[in-house]
């Protein structure tokens, strides 16, 4: 960051003045401090004047890290871990996690899991063989009525109604 910073003239001249101080003592203790301050403050504001109000492309550490966490939930979408283990898991704090992956993916990490969990249903349903309760304990629902209820609201049908329709285009849709 400090190689981004370009140092103003009244940086620089701030810091002259801590190369030139000729004071001793506690003067020179609190002249220095003063000095820090003042130093801060130029730093913050050239940060300020660099910043674009947060729409700065994430990193390419950030997106391997986001698309590990993509990865991860893709693996265990039924049982996911909670943002705290998935955030450690990838190398980022938790609100780092959540603001850059709704960043690169247009989704929460809640909304991902809960397309991954939908999108599986959706081709299960094809398999007839498989009870629609199983389903929803397979991809994650500890209630086959929630799982009834947020098929109704992805799709606009209940898991039978999909079935019984056949829901054409079912497995183009697993691209998430």
């Amino acid at each position: 960051m400090a190689k981004q910073l370009s140092c103003g003239p009244a940086l620089l001249r701030c810091l002259e003045d801590l190369h030139n101080c000729s004071l001793s003592g506690r003067s020179r203790w609190l002249f220095f401090r003063s000095k820090a301050v003042e130093i801060l403050c130029h730093v913050f504001e050239m940060l300020e004047e660099k910043d674009d109000g947060g729409l700065t492309e994430p990193s390419a550490l950030i997106d391997r890290a986001v698309n590990r966490a993509k990865n991860l939930l893709r693996e265990h979408y039924a049982a996911p871990p909670s943002l705290d283990d998935l955030a450690r898991e990838v190398g980022l704090s938790r609100t780092s996690l959540c603001s850059n992956f709704h960043c690169l993916t247009g989704q929460t990490v809640f909304g991902f899991i809960t397309e991954l969990r939908m999108q599986h249903a959706l081709a299960m349903l094809n398999r007839y063989d498989v009870p629609i309760t199983e389903i929803a304990y397979a991809v994650g629902y500890h209630y086959p009525s929630s799982f009834t209820v947020a098929v109704q609201r992805r799709f606009g049908a209940s898991p039978r109604e999909l079935r019984r329709r056949g829901h054409p285009g079912g497995e183009a849709i697993l691209s998430v």
